[in-house]
């Protein structure tokens, strides 16, 4: 997934790292230390720069505390909140990395484009999906120590 921002692929990656079976907790430390934690502000597009600066920042204590140390002092709201960031930031560097103007976007069409319509499921299922994929991401898993569910663990 070469583009114009080297971000773009590790953002990719840790959306990727965000979705699984562990606690939402775990993910973000995996996905922020295995893909974030080394990349620059400089490697995003300047508008995104400054989000991404603050999310590191949360994320490390401002570089004062590990990574791990941090995210685990975190409450689930917060987690949470990060989680929502990392996907903000890459909706945000991909919109960046296409060019021209966006069709659906305030500003215009490109030129010689026109509208195509495309058949997609229904609005019901299409947005019963874009809830289902949240619910997922965002999930306290049962079963999982740590996730203060009322199942007896954690």
């Amino acid at each position: 997934m070469a583009g114009p921002y080297p971000a773009e692929e590790k953002f990719h990656e840790a959306l990727r790292a965000l979705v699984g079976a562990a606690s939402q907790r775990k993910r973000l430390e995996n996905a922020y230390l295995d893909h974030l934690n080394d990349l620059q502000a400089a490697e995003l597009p300047a508008s995104q720069q400054a989000k991404f600066v603050r999310l590191r920042d949360t994320l490390t204590h401002g570089e004062q505390l590990d990574p791990e140390i941090a995210i685990e002092a975190m409450s689930d709201d917060e987690v949470a909140e990060a989680v929502r960031q990392i996907l903000a930031l890459y909706d945000e560097i991909m919109d960046a990395a296409r060019p021209g103007p966006f069709p659906s976007r305030p500003g215009g069409r490109a030129s010689g484009c026109r509208p195509v319509r495309l058949l997609l499921p229904s609005r019901r299922r299409l947005g019963s999906a874009r809830l289902l994929l949240f619910l997922y991401l965002s999930e306290r898993q049962s079963g999982v120590a740590g996730n203060d569910l009322e199942d007896g663990v954690g």
